[in-house]
């Protein structure tokens, strides 16, 4: 059987080297490993110390695990929200992280632009919205909210709390960490990694503060912010996490340290002039945003120019896999992923199929 070829946007490429990582986890006994053992301290600290060195994490945060971004959208307002949160919403997962609010019973407020296109202003942001949520990279319709502007919200509003969903742009991100309290992601992206592990980044004196101050109030029944920090300081979790999730994201963050920070970055920005000029050229699917300032650096969003099966079969036929437009979105386009599992290869191979 030919071996597929994915630009799937989460689950996404398998980073080179995680078949044999996880083989030698399995080999060296750690998966019945107890998550108060000594063996899996070492595991979560040596995945905090290499996350730091790759995304440039100050000392000033603590380096949190669950189980995906999804949760730790729960968990943050639950742990950060007495009555009110204010959301940025420009695509479907952006909506997600406002909806849960809403569910929680929050009084949630949004600024709200279509999907599919970035924000290009400031609103006013009352004092009561405790918290602030942008996300970064909107994997439902590739767009990104530029750093610059991000931190630009923080230092307007700088006495509420600043949440920046980075699920499908870590480690591929540069936020400074002075102005944002808190971002997660999670291992199925741009970690090349199967699903089942999310990573929270919290500032530590606004996390301790807010455990001393109770603001969780009775929103949060499992695994609050106490529970996090508490065990934290000993390299554990509250319950029993996804040890070889841990373990592997140790592994790819090591060995992206050795590719270099700035290494990776330079691969992603030339592999995305790859694509920009494969659609450019394709008589099949045409790139909906190019633009640098909103257009994603790993999420790219294409819309057909010829009949949708056409162009899946055509796909299929030489074991390209990528993901449907989502949403709305669904009929109508098609993602292609830039992760670093994408190599220059296969992204030229892409460009062949679809010049055919």
């Amino acid at each position: 059987m030919a071996k597929k070829i994915f630009f799937t946007v989460g689950p996404s490429a398998i980073y080179p080297s995680v078949v044999q990582w996880t083989n030698d986890f399995y080999q060296k006994g750690y998966a019945s490993e107890y998550h108060r053992s000594s063996v899996f301290q070492s595991i979560y600290r040596h995945l905090d110390e290499q996350l730091r060195v790759l995304m440039e994490i100050p000392d000033t945060h603590a380096i949190l695990i669950a189980s995906s971004g999804s949760e730790i959208m729960e968990r943050i307002l639950q742990n950060c929200v007495q009555s009110s949160s204010f959301h940025f919403v420009n695509g479907s997962f952006s909506k997600k992280f406002f909806d849960y609010a809403l569910r929680l019973g929050i009084q949630a407020e949004k600024c709200e632009i279509d999907f599919g296109n970035g924000f290009d202003y400031i609103p006013t942001i009352s004092a009561t919205n405790e918290l602030i949520c942008i996300t970064h990279n909107e994997t439902s319709t590739g767009i990104k909210t530029p750093e610059s502007f991000i931190h630009q919200v923080k230092q307007t509003y700088p006495n509420q709390i600043l949440a920046v969903d980075t699920v499908s742009s870590a480690p591929l991100v540069n936020l400074d960490f002075s102005l944002v309290d808190m971002c997660f992601f999670s291992s199925q992206k741009a970690f090349g990694l199967p699903a089942g592990l999310g990573i929270w980044i919290v500032r530590k004196d606004l996390a301790n503060t807010l455990v001393r101050t109770k603001v969780i109030g009775i929103k949060a029944a499992h695994n609050t912010l106490a529970d996090y920090l508490k065990n934290y300081e000993s390299f554990q979790t509250p319950s029993t996490p996804n040890t070889l999730g841990v373990y592997l994201m140790g592994k790819v963050a090591e060995d992206m340290n050795k590719i270099g920070r700035e290494k990776l970055f330079d691969t992603m920005n030339k592999n995305k002039k790859k694509f920009q000029s494969l659609f450019s050229n394709s008589p099949y699917l045409r790139q909906v945003n190019t633009s640098e300032i909103t257009g994603s650096d790993t999420v790219i969003v294409t819309e057909f120019l010829k009949e949708k099966q056409d162009v899946i079969g055509l796909l299929a036929a030489h074991n390209i896999i990528c993901s449907s437009g989502y949403g709305s979105f669904k009929d109508s386009q098609l993602r292609f992923s830039n992760f670093p599992a994408n190599s220059p290869n296969s992204i030229n191979y892409l460009a062949k199929v679809l010049s055919l």
